[in-house]
């Protein structure tokens, strides 16, 4: 089993039916029920965790996830569109997408981040607007939205709908993260 974080950063064990998942490669789990468009343009770098009824759509961009992540129920991974104004056929562009190690992204939540960091955890309901960036060890609370273009800076929680820095994060919050993702 998986360790989770949860609010009050005590790990907490996450229990699965094996026969939900397929074991890929790097020993990642991906559950039978989620939808990954275009595997060839993700990649995961080992030991993570994608939940059913996850939608990855690295059909319009790279998508790189790190080690030791978990990707909760219900949430939707894709990248972040951009508008070519200047074009006259205003062409989308898509960007690619990065998430480091030991981040969790929690259930219900959409992610269009450009770069997440590592040591991360998105509770809950959350939405994260196109070319967000996302440093490490950060903390973003349960349905906070995240504005386009954002940069959350390294070891703060943020809330809200739009999103507000609510305090600093303490120095052994890496070490905290890094040890409840194993």
């Amino acid at each position: 089993a998986k360790n989770k974080i949860n609010p009050n950063m005590e790990p907490e064990e996450v229990y699965f039916d094996p026969k939900e998942f397929v074991r890929a490669a790097r020993e990642n789990l991906v559950s039978r029920h989620a939808s990954i468009n275009s595997a060839q343009n993700l990649s995961i770098k080992g030991q993570g965790i994608i939940m059913k009824n996850v939608e990855v759509r690295s059909d319009m961009s790279r998508i790189e996830i790190g080690k030791y992540c978990l990707i909760e129920e219900n949430a939707k991974i894709r990248p972040g569109k951009r508008i070519d104004s200047i074009a006259q056929d205003l062409k989308a562009e898509y960007t690619p997408m990065s998430i480091g190690d030991n981040t969790r992204i929690g259930k219900n939540t959409l992610v269009e981040s450009a770069s997440i960091g590592r040591n991360v955890v998105i509770e809950d309901n959350c939405i994260l607007c196109a070319d967000t960036i996302i440093k490490d060890n950060c903390i973003i609370k349960q349905g906070t939205v995240v504005p386009k273009g954002v940069v959350i800076p390294p070891f703060f929680e943020v809330g809200g709908k739009p999103s507000k820095l609510v305090k600093p994060l303490p120095a052994s919050f890496p070490a905290t993260q890094r040890q409840a993702a194993l």
